[in-house]
């Protein structure tokens, strides 16, 4: 018996001292709940490194992410000097809420908050992204969290997923293993450059079809206002408030196609809007509604706008949150 133990701790040991050997080649192992918000992260601990406090601050999912080019807002806002873009796609206000309150406000300390909403952040009736990020390594709550954690001093436990995904020994062998954590200015950091791949005309009309498709059978699919979701927004405006937090809730742009994609229309779209402008208000929270705020044709797919578009509102909204003192 102790025979194999010793057996077994020794191929352990060998195994451990393997693997760190080889670390530096290995991914970054990724710790958050996506890619995204393990580079974000890592951007706002580059920021508070150097002492830099957001005074402006953009929360939200793709919408935002893809629609806001926050270094517009720091040539616009008189006092605003280190403008944030840290939306996470894919995401829903119980994420919004842990993301904002434990990685975003503990790191950058904004003083503003702009959060860029729409219907799909609040459907009930979706796949739930807060589940994935409950279970992330970074973010699992409870003991089973804190002991996971303690366990990334190991390097067989930190390299887990590499080691057991064939693909990724693949990306290593052939000099591309993935990392979150890139060298750029502080201007650059938590800022998202707006763009995209150039798609033909045919393949741009496929990929909206595609998408269409893709809103109405999962991101708008058994559209109701889930009441975690409301709860969750809700309760995340009252905590900035009480900080002393000022807070915009921006209704973000889409065009007719989204509304109409929802299960009961348009009606449904704005019955959303109605209940969270009511509730954003009810926390002392300044409300835009800038959804129809561009034409169609402004728009890449059925959520997000072009890159000249984006400017465009990005320039616009900043207009209006200088106007209203901010």
């Amino acid at each position: 018996m102790w025979q194999w133990i010793a057996g077994f701790l020794v191929i352990l040991l060998g195994a451990e001292l393997g693997v760190r050997a080889l670390a530096n080649h290995l991914p970054e192992p990724l710790d958050y709940f996506s890619g995204q918000a393990q580079t974000v992260v890592h951007d706002m601990n580059v920021l508070r490194q150097h002492g830099i406090r957001s005074d402006l601050t953009f929360i939200g999912t793709s919408m935002v992410r893809r629609d806001i080019d926050a270094n517009k807002f720091e040539s616009v806002i008189p006092d605003v000097h280190w403008a944030h873009n840290v939306a996470l796609p894919g995401t829903q206000t119980p994420v919004m809420q842990r993301w904002l309150l434990e990685e975003v406000l503990p790191r950058i300390h904004p003083k503003r908050v702009v959060w860029g909403v729409s219907s799909l952040d609040f459907n009930g009736g979706r796949d739930q992204a807060i589940t994935r990020y409950d279970t992330a390594r970074a973010t699992e709550r409870g003991l089973l969290g804190e002991l996971d954690r303690l366990m990334g001093i190991s390097a067989l436990s930190e390299n887990r997923t590499a080691l057991r995904d064939p693909y990724q020994w693949d990306r290593v062998m052939s000099g591309h293993a993935v990392t979150y954590s890139h060298p750029r200015p502080l201007g650059d950091r938590a800022v998202w450059t707006l763009g995209y791949n150039r798609l033909s005309a045919a393949r741009l009309a496929r990929m909206r079809a595609t998408h269409l498709a893709y809103v109405k059978q999962h991101q708008l699919v058994n559209f109701r206002v889930g009441q975690a979701a409301l709860d969750a927004f809700r309760s995340t405006l009252a905590t900035l408030h009480r900080d002393g937090i000022e807070v915009a809730v921006v209704v973000m742009p889409v065009p007719t196609g989204y509304l109409a994609a929802h299960p009961g229309g348009a009606a449904q779209y704005e019955a959303w809007k109605q209940l969270i402008t009511q509730t954003a208000t009810g926390e002392s929270a300044q409300v835009i509604d800038d959804s129809r705020a561009m034409p169609d044709s402004a728009f890449r797919d059925y959520e997000h706008l072009l890159v000249a578009p984006a400017r465009e509102f990005s320039l616009t909204l900043a207009q209006r949150l200088a106007a209203m003192g901010w």
